[in-house]
Order: C-alpha cells, then structure tokens, then sequence
C-alpha cells in the first residue's frame, strides 16, 4: 500500500501536497480503503469497488491509473488552448 500511494504521489497525484502516510489515513477514514484488525493488510472499500466498477467497468488498478492519466492530459491541453487563445488577444507591447 506504502509503495503504490507512493508512486502514486509522484504521479498522477503529485497536485496534492501531502505524503503516502496522511494519504492513507485519510482513505481509510473517508472509507475508500479499509484495513485488517492490525493495520496490516488494506482492500478498496466495498463502495470503492462498486464505484469503479460503474466507472470503468473494471476493478483494475491500471485501468484506473490510465484513465486518471487521460483526463489530465485533456485537461492541461484544455489549458494550453485557453492560454494561447488569451495570449492572441492580448496587445502587444513594443518597445
């Protein structure tokens, strides 16, 4: 769990500003994640796995990964577009 949250934070969720440990609290308390008796062992909560299901159709960690992947590049190319088309309309300064 350590590993993946972990990579995680470096990937795709490097916008949050937190690290693997406060992350998983918050998994856990918020039920998406839930945890053995001992802290040991951690599972997607049962509304985690329905939620994906309905989502992705799939429970598959990649597949959720990829999908993550995809709506952030369509959101920065969104931006990018946004920024071009506001740089055009703006007046040039000359010296």
């Amino acid at each position: 769990m350590n590993r993946r949250l972990t990579d995680w934070l470096a990937d795709v969720g490097q916008m949050l500003q937190t690290d693997h440990v406060e992350l998983r609290r918050w998994l856990v308390d918020a039920a998406f994640v839930v945890r053995d008796d001992w802290g040991h062992a951690y599972a997607r909560g049962p509304a985690e796995v329905k939620r994906a299901r309905q989502v992705l159709g799939t429970v598959d960690a990649a597949a959720l990964a990829s999908a993550v992947r995809s709506v952030r590049v369509a959101a920065q190319s969104a931006r990018l577009a946004r920024r071009r088309a506001f740089e055009s309309r703006r007046p040039s300064v000359s010296a």
